[in-house]
């Protein structure tokens, strides 16, 4: 079973905050993990991406330098399998940032059953 982080827009109603809430799953992300530059920006997440850019340049200047070779790729896994452990939890600060407050956690199976327990 998943749990679910519930946020609520900032300075809102109760039913415009139940309408527009956000329901973000904990744990890791498989797309996050895959294409993290892609959904990075999907999400907004513009310091992050621009974070994840530089620490890629910076991996890959490391490793032409250094001579790394497939340990310089083995780097950049590494980044891409952090974006994908955490990003959920990057989703979750960006929206604290923006003024967006946390109502709790469900647990369910499914985003369609954590939706209907909020």
């Amino acid at each position: 079973m998943a749990s679910y982080l519930v946020m609520e827009p900032p300075a809102a109603t109760d039913e415009e905050a139940v309408d527009g809430a956000r329901l973000i799953r904990d744990g890791f992300s498989l797309p996050a993990f895959i294409i993290s530059p892609l959904w990075l920006l999907w999400h907004r997440l513009w310091i992050e991406a621009a974070l994840f850019f530089a620490g890629s340049l910076a991996i890959v200047t490391a490793a032409e330098q250094a001579g790394l070779g497939a340990a310089g790729s083995a780097l950049s896994v590494l980044l891409s399998l952090y974006v994908g452990l955490e990003g959920q939890r990057l989703r979750t600060a960006a929206l604290r940032r923006r003024g967006w407050e946390e109502w709790g956690v469900v647990d369910a199976a499914s985003l369609a059953n954590a939706e209907t327990r909020y």
